[in-house]
């Protein structure tokens, strides 16, 4: 499957649309960073979350389906985004895990619904089908564990958290998690070149918890770390692992961003001050500091606003900021964080209303955060 060049790249500057005063939360106010969103591309249709990662070689990429038989890549090259296009059959979000210089990306394709793994590999794509429409597979997330890729995915028909990974020429099949309605927004890391990490919600008598889930793709340890959990799949959780081996997992509870970590076998979460919204992704830097992006409700008195936030744990407290807003709805919505080769925290996310849908990108020098005390 060739890729096909779009010639037109993308790379408007615009000013950001930040207000000058501050915006008051329900429990406090946040204050604003002085960032520019550039708009990467004006979407049509209706896209998936942006996937945003960077490669061994350095480059930063975006992933993202269009629902309409296509897949959307954008590249970064000398401060230009150029976008590109394969066709597919993705008909729902996808998670995409940086490999070596390549990627690969997860995703659901075709009626009734199968998963499918496109690989990229220079300037092609070899995909390949993981299941057969047996089950209902939503939610995929990638992770490299056992020098290969293992893909964890919700099988909605038999409600259980299942995984896969190829073994000689076919993909073999693992269940993970069946104790009540398991699986759903679940995400994936590698631990180690043996161990996966699996974050997910499961409902067990009307109350939604969260779990992580630990294993070698043939034993798992299933652990609960909080209940009464965020109550919409679509909001789902993010899961990261910090360079000195710490794992978090950001997620939504009751109106407020949550923070979840473990250093050894026992779980802490935190109610992040003033963090009020949904969608959160989570990133740590090169230091172990997580770095949380959401889309924040930021109404107050004069109206509803919402828009893209960033929260940071500097020196002990958490740091929280707008990044983008505007009044109604829409600015911020499933951000997607990563780091590029400077320690820039980047952050691709989609501004929607009745009229246009943007993919926006926002990078953040750790040196802002700082400053920002």
């Amino acid at each position: 499957m060739n890729i096909k060049s779009i010639t037109k790249s993308w790379i408007v500057t615009i000013a950001s649309t930040i207000f000058a005063y501050d915006l008051a939360f329900a429990g406090g106010t946040l204050l604003s960073l002085p960032v520019s969103p550039r708009v990467i591309y004006r979407q049509a249709g209706n896209a998936s979350p942006p996937e945003l990662f960077h490669t061994a070689d350095g480059r930063m990429r975006i992933v993202m389906a269009d629902r309409s038989d296509h897949m959307l890549i954008f590249m970064l090259a000398q401060n230009v985004w150029t976008m590109v296009t394969t066709e597919t059959s993705a008909t729902g979000s996808g998670h995409a895990l940086p490999s070596g210089n390549s990627w690969m990306y997860a995703t659901l394709t075709g009626y009734p619904r199968r998963l499918a793994l496109y690989s990229a590999r220079g300037g092609s794509f070899d995909s390949f089908n993981i299941t057969t429409g047996e089950d209902e597979p939503v939610t995929p997330t990638l992770a490299n564990g056992s020098s290969k890729v293992f893909v964890a995915y919700r099988d909605a028909r038999r409600q259980e958290l299942k995984g896969a990974f190829p073994y000689a020429d076919r993909w073999e099949q693992v269940l993970i998690d069946k104790n009540g309605n398991a699986g759903e927004g679940c995400r994936a890391i590698s631990l180690s070149s043996r161990e996966i990490g699996i974050a997910y919600l499961a409902t067990v008598l009307d109350r939604r918890e969260l779990r992580y889930a630990q294993g070698d793709a043939s034993h798992w340890r299933l652990t609960r770390v909080d209940l009464d959990v965020c109550d919409s799949v679509s909001l789902m959780v993010s899961l990261a692992v910090a360079p000195d081996g710490t794992i978090g997992i950001a997620y939504y509870k009751a109106g407020q961003i949550m923070y979840a970590f473990s250093r050894q076998s026992s779980w802490k979460t935190i109610a992040i001050p003033d963090a009020y919204g949904i969608y959160p992704d989570l990133a740590f830097d090169s230091a172990s500091r997580p770095y949380i992006a959401f889309y924040a409700d930021l109404s107050s008195s004069e109206g509803k606003s919402h828009g893209l936030a960033l929260s940071v744990l500097e020196n002990g407290r958490w740091i929280s900021r707008v990044l983008d807003s505007r009044q109604g709805y829409g600015c911020g919505i499933t951000p997607s964080i990563a780091f590029d080769a400077s320690g820039n925290a980047c952050i691709a996310y989609q501004d929607s209303d009745q009229d246009q849908k943007l993919l926006k990108l926002i990078s953040v020098p750790a040196s802002t955060i700082a400053g920002a005390n």
